[in-house]
């Protein structure tokens, strides 16, 4: 049997001397052998060098950066691997023993640059999430309505498709691994879709996650960035019908926080975002992406007000 190409599993880590050890005991335990596995240590402050120190062999590597981010992390550790499909994986969540394998072998067979799978959330046969079925919806079409998640529990990418998007945008403080996918579907490539949870995502507290620090203006600023390049590529393709979908998104994401901020003045520059995306559509679809726009940017608001 040929040997099936290496896979580069690539892990910015910071401060997870507590549960780095389980991550990469999930990964080791792959059935598809031919891999190496990339760790990148952001500063950390703990004793995380420590617990990976003994897990360290000719196919584990451990580097270290002065604290730039995970983007710089993932980036740092992409120009040292070597394999020819990427996995962005995070350090405190967990890989199923099949993951790599099912996810290669579907790449290969339906002759796709990228896969996407499911996975559990906290608890293997608990709450999971799954790619869609494609009908008629293209790939991109399905990420913009959500239906297609960026999260890198799911991704396997062609290393090709990683070099021409130039890794990840380092100006992200969050939303980086759904900016990334948004990035390389532009390329429109051909993605497996794979109806299996294939890994563990792990929602947990910490001070160091930015999922528990959403209220930060730093991310907030952040997933601004990544909302206004979807709503640039929207406009010069003029979907007004994925207009109205991907401001509603960008409004759930940042307006509660605002309110909670006592940043009012942001609501307005945030219509903004609407009457720049919209500007070169036809009037009457102008109008109704602006109309939705209005509705969604007022529930959110209060939303957010309501605490």
């Amino acid at each position: 049997m040929p040997t099936l190409p290496l896979i580069s599993i690539i892990v910015p880590v910071y401060n997870r001397a507590d549960r780095i050890g389980q991550t990469l005991d999930s990964l080791l335990a792959q059935t598809q052998r031919n891999y190496e596995i990339i760790m990148v240590d952001d500063g950390s402050t703990d004793r995380t060098a420590e617990v990976i120190a003994p897990y360290l062999n000719a196919h584990v590597f451990y580097y270290r950066q002065e604290n730039a981010g995970a983007p710089a992390a993932r980036n740092y550790g992409f120009e040292r691997s070597k394999g020819k499909m990427i996995v962005f994986f995070d350090s405190d969540d967990l890989m199923l023993p099949s993951r790599l394998e099912e996810q290669q072998k579907a790449m290969q067979r339906e002759n796709a640059q990228a896969c996407a799978a499911g996975f559990y959330i906290n608890l293997i046969g608990g709450d999971t999430y799954l790619p869609p079925v494609q009908g008629q919806e293209s790939i991109m079409e399905l990420f913009i309505n959500r239906k297609l998640l960026g999260s890198t529990q799911s991704w396997m990418f062609s290393r090709e498709l990683v070099m021409q998007v130039k890794g990840f945008d380092t100006e992200l403080s969050c939303r980086q691994d759904i900016d990334i996918a948004f990035r390389i579907l532009k390329l429109n490539p051909k993605v497996a879709l794979l109806r299996k949870p294939l890994s563990l995502f792990i929602d947990h507290e910490g001070a160091e996650r930015i999922m528990n620090n959403w209220n930060s203006p730093k991310h907030l600023d952040s997933k601004s960035r990544y909302h206004r390049k979807v709503l640039r590529y929207l406009a010069a393709n003029k979907r007004a019908d994925l207009m109205i979908k991907a401001l509603d998104y960008y409004y759930w994401d940042v307006l509660p926080s605002y309110m909670k901020l006592n940043r009012y003045g942001k609501v307005a520059g945030y219509y903004g975002a609407a009457l720049e995306a919209s500007k070169d559509l036809p009037l009457g679809s102008r109008l109704k992406v602006l109309a939705s726009a209005a509705k969604s940017l007022t529930h959110w608001a209060a939303k957010g007000l309501k605490g």
